[in-house]
């Protein structure tokens, strides 16, 4: 049986520091949420939702790092097929995509137990952020969704140091 290293056990042999911790980049800090919440028709008269909307959720702090692998989507409703990006202005699908397609075959993460994970065709964020960010989730596929006042909760997942 072979035995392989990531790149900080790597680093922390090469410092020669066993009885010490490596702090850093990529072990030091706390994951911290976001949680905003959204309802989509809040009355029988409210405006339809339709593709390409855009949710402004939450502003991440300056020298953050998001984790799209842990940022996730809950409903309170089942039976509506739609997807739902995660990202910014500047592109609204950077930190990736959940729900299902058009056809309704399964090709994103779907929904377990009314909740899925972002991170599928996530981008590479390089390194923290340099001024704070203000995450928006996008609509993409969205068929008329039957009833109203079902809610969407966001958790955006966030790494800060310290």
């Amino acid at each position: 049986m072979a035995t392989y290293q990531s790149d900080i056990i790597k680093a922390k042999e090469a410092l020669a520091i066993s009885d010490k911790s490596l702090s850093g980049e990529k072990t030091g800090g706390r994951v911290l949420y976001a949680t905003a919440e959204y309802v989509l028709r809040p009355t029988a008269s409210s405006p339809t939702e339709v593709p390409n909307d855009v949710i402004e959720l939450a502003e991440i702090p300056a020298g953050a790092v998001i984790v799209p692998q842990q940022s996730y989507l809950a409903r309170n409703f089942g039976g509506a097929e739609f997807t739902v990006s995660l990202g910014d202005a500047a592109d609204p699908a950077r930190f990736g995509y959940v729900g299902t397609h058009v056809d309704g075959v399964s090709r994103l993460p779907m929904y377990s137990q009314g909740q899925a994970f972002f991170g599928y065709h996530a981008g590479e964020q390089a390194g923290p952020l340099a001024a704070p960010l203000r995450v928006a989730a996008a609509f993409g596929y969205l068929p008329e969704i039957y009833g109203y006042n079902n809610k969407l909760t966001f958790g955006i997942a966030y790494r800060v140091q310290g």
